[in-house]
């Protein structure tokens, strides 16, 4: 063997060594993701379980072929590719599952801008998209917060982002099949060009990349829609030697979503050392781009240009709070005074470092530019995870030519520089140097002048955290505040203010916006006393937590921090009597109300503005006698009933029939709607019916441990049936309150709607309820405007 031939075979003895430990990977990754996928579907779901069973065998086989000795065998790299196919298409289907319609609220808002596109109405006029979370069934819990109340819910993107999504409304087919596809090609895009390029070392690359896809589809099924616009950059990469093609893929991804502009200024100085110097290459990538998002928006710029202006560019301008995991965080959690426009400086300040830095330093920088991004981000006020985590998948796309140009060695490759680059520095690194150094000193000039000139005093300050209570009686939660806030109008400004809350809990993070809260009362100028609620299910505060709280309104903000658990009254009488709380759970819809079915029949719900539908369907099964859906929650009843509480509701639906057939005496339920309360474990049971086909109430005492009532009244007033159960001696322990909709006849489905309820207490009946009364009655004013998940 010569020395020339040396470095051959053990290149070829390690690539091979590598590829058998590559292979050893992949049989432990398969076994574990087999078993995590039947940890999901269970038993009963074939399909996948073959699909299981195929992906195991296949781990075995990478194994057995890790520790063979002999020659490779492309047929088990085929194998490899199938593997990863037959686990991408399980892991989608498993996730579908589990999928919400739209898992965020830009997903939600850019379909509803396709539903009121193809009804002729312009999605960017912002009146329009007024009912765009009512419409969609979007979660309040899962909004953007604006500064000054309320939520981002009006169109910020371009044209693509409207026109992409109409298939799937005309299909009826959910969102995220969309951007599936997508996944898909973005990986096809690689594949393909691993191929063009024989790229040595292509197996491992896309091995991990199939698994980083697997993970955007994840994010893509969530309602991410970041998984388009790198498609789109990708293939823009990919024909980078034809600009005109390159343009018009750059020119789709910038029309989906603004954020690929961030590389504009360093993909078009890439072009241009691409195409041997042409300058004509970015003249036709540049044409090519904006005569196609000129084309995606022209239906929107002729119908209303100026508000189509103002929304995609107040995507840069947005009054939204902070959130994510960069710096920023010491600023909007209180713990030191920064503007955000502060960290739009430093984003701002950085990218024209980095392109300097590119510019000089091309030769050894040119594949880098798609990693700049995640540092820019990184220091922008909101940073959250889709901002940061897609960079990296482009850079699959140039390791077969980082690979190369390692191969040649060529460091010292021509490269061009911006005239006005050439003029500053003179071709001197030093002087590059101190052009960056500039360029760092004014940022922090500027951040230093918003800092020390820009600090508003706000005008309200919060005093104290004098309280706590639990009017929802949510197991282990916090779900109303009494603190002492001060106010001092500034000049010109009202003299009552309605700031918004804050809480930052010292637990685990569950929702990216904190813990929202928010008050009806006004704060008038001095000391105030005031309450504040939850304003979703998700904000409700663990009672053990410690937690720093902020009021804030538009640049305002004043912090206080709680160090020790706040104590809580527990001593409440019902679990969120008004079903403003919605928790998407099927068997637990509200806070402290759980669901139970009886029969055969399929229970589904729905969520409406203020309560929910329950729909009973009959089932394939065979019939059984009794088929009830009953949504319950526990109550203290002997409160209820000797402070003189009345609980009322609305009711649509099937209504309460009566069985007639042994005479009006004995009547029983044919189907059964309304109210039942029971005791004791259930022992005992009082059905209240609703109908508004009947005239008065008929009573019925069955037996000793069952009363039935049919009435045209949906209001329960518990001093009254205090006062009837004392008659028949009935103990009130483990007191249950429960809606019911069922029937006993064999119906196709029954379905009942429970709506707009209220309890009201006397306050005169008793001194220990006037606490109660007063901080429910602000509770439900101040959340009854609560519009949740409504399909459409």
């Amino acid at each position: 063997m010569t020395n020339k031939e040396s470095p051959s075979r053990e290149g070829f003895f390690l690539s091979l060594r590598v590829r058998r430990l590559l292979y050893l990977i992949y049989g432990i990754f398969f076994i574990n993701f087999a078993f995590i996928a039947w940890d999901l579907v269970g038993y009963l779901d074939l399909v996948a379980l073959v699909l299981i069973w195929i992906i195991l065998i296949l781990a075995f086989i990478f194994i057995l072929y890790s520790v063979y000795i002999g020659d490779d065998s492309r047929y088990v790299r085929y194998l490899s590719f199938a593997a990863f196919a037959l686990s991408f298409a399980l892991f989608i289907d498993i996730m579908i599952r589990f999928a919400p319609a739209y898992g965020t609220d830009e997903i939600a808002i850019d379909t509803y801008a396709s539903f009121l596109f193809l009804h002729g109405k312009d999605p960017y006029i912002n009146a329009n998209m007024i009912n765009v979370f009512t419409v969609t069934g979007f979660p309040q819990s899962l909004i953007t917060p604006l500064l000054r109340g309320g939520s981002v819910q009006f169109l910020i993107y371009p044209g693509l982002a409207v026109l992409l999504f109409i298939p799937t409304v005309l299909l009826h087919v959910p969102s995220y099949s969309v951007l599936l596809i997508f996944n898909l090609l973005a990986f096809v895009v690689v594949y393909q060009y691993y191929r063009n390029t024989q790229f040595t070392f292509a197996a491992p690359a896309l091995a991990v990349a199939m698994i980083v896809n697997l993970e955007y589809a994840v994010f893509s099924i969530s309602g991410v829609t970041d998984i388009v616009w790198v498609t789109f950059v990708a293939v823009a990469y990919y024909f980078r030697k034809k600009p005109w093609i390159s343009g018009l893929m750059f020119g789709l991804a910038v029309s989906f979503k603004q954020t690929p502009l961030l590389i504009l200024p360093f993909f078009l100085f890439f072009l241009y050392n691409e195409n041997d110097l042409k300058k004509d290459s970015v003249y036709k990538f540049l044409a090519a781009g904006i005569l196609v998002f000129a084309l995606t928006n022209a239906p929107f710029i002729f119908a209303n240009a100026y508000d189509w202006a103002l929304n995609i560019t107040e995507i840069a301008f947005q009054p939204i709070i902070g959130v994510g995991i960069g710096p920023s965080i010491t600023a909007f959690a209180g713990y030191i005074y920064i503007p955000s426009t502060v960290f739009t400086i430093i984003s701002v300040s950085l990218l024209f470092i980095f392109f300097v830095l590119y510019v000089e330093n091309y030769s050894r920088l040119r594949f880098a530019f798609f990693t700049f991004p995640i540092v820019v981000f990184l220091f922008n006020f909101r940073v959250l995870e889709n901002y940061l985590i897609f960079w990296p998948f482009l850079i699959f796309l140039v390791l077969p030519d980082i690979s190369r140009s390692l191969q040649s060695r060529n460091v010292n490759q021509k490269n061009a520089r911006f005239a006005l680059f050439s003029r500053l520095t003179g071709g001197r690194k030093i002087t590059a140097v101190i052009l960056v150094l500039l360029i760092a000193g004014g940022t922090a000039a500027s951040a230093g002048y918003e800092i020390t000139h820009y600090a508003p005093h706000a005008p309200f300050s919060i005093m104290n955290v004098t309280g706590g209570a639990n009017p929802l009686d949510a197991p282990g939660d916090i779900t109303m505040l009494t603190l002492s806030v001060n106010y001092t109008p500034v000049e010109g400004a009202s003299l009552n203010a309605t700031p918004l809350y804050r809480i930052f809990p010292n637990t685990q993070l569950d929702n990216v916006n904190s813990l929202l809260w928010s008050s009806s009362s006004f704060l008038k100028p001095g000391i105030n006393n005031i309450s504040i609620y939850p304003d979703t299910a998700s904000d409700f505060l663990s009672q053990n937590a410690t937690f720093r709280i902020e009021a804030y309104y538009g640049n305002y903000s004043s912090f206080f921090s709680v160090s020790k658990p706040i104590p809580v009254n527990n001593n409440l009488p019902f679990a969120d009597p008004s079903l403003i709380y919605p928790t998407y759970s099927t068997s637990q819809p509200f806070p402290g109300w759980s669901v139970k079915v009886t029969g055969s029949y399929l229970y589904t719900y729905r969520y409406l503005p203020d309560g929910i539908n329950f729909t009973l369907t009959k089932d394939l099964a065979p019939f059984s006698g009794k088929n009830y859906v009953f949504m319950t929650s526990g109550i203290n009843f002997t409160y209820l009933g000797s402070s003189g509480a009345i609980y009322s509701y609305n009711y649509s639906g099937d209504y309460t029939t009566l069985n007639l057939s042994a005479g009006l005496a004995n009547f029983t339920f044919s189907n059964f709607s309304g109210v039942m309360l029971s005791f004791e474990n259930g022992y005992e049971k009082y059905w209240i019916g609703y109908s508004k086909l009947i005239n008065g109430t008929y009573f019925r005492m069955i037996n000793r441990t069952t009363m039935i009532e049919v009435t045209n009244q949906n209001i329960i007033n518990f001093r009254t049936l205090l006062e009837n159960l004392n008659k028949y001696n009935w103990s009130y322990g483990n007191s249950m309150f429960s809606f019911v909709v069922g029937t006993s006849l064999n119906v196709g489905n029954i379905t009942g709607e429970f709506y707009n309820a209220s309890l009201s207490i006397d306050p005169g009946s008793s001194p220990a309820s006037t606490g109660f009364a007063q901080s429910y009655t602000l509770l439900y004013l101040n959340n009854s405007f609560l519009m949740e998940d409504r399909k459409w």
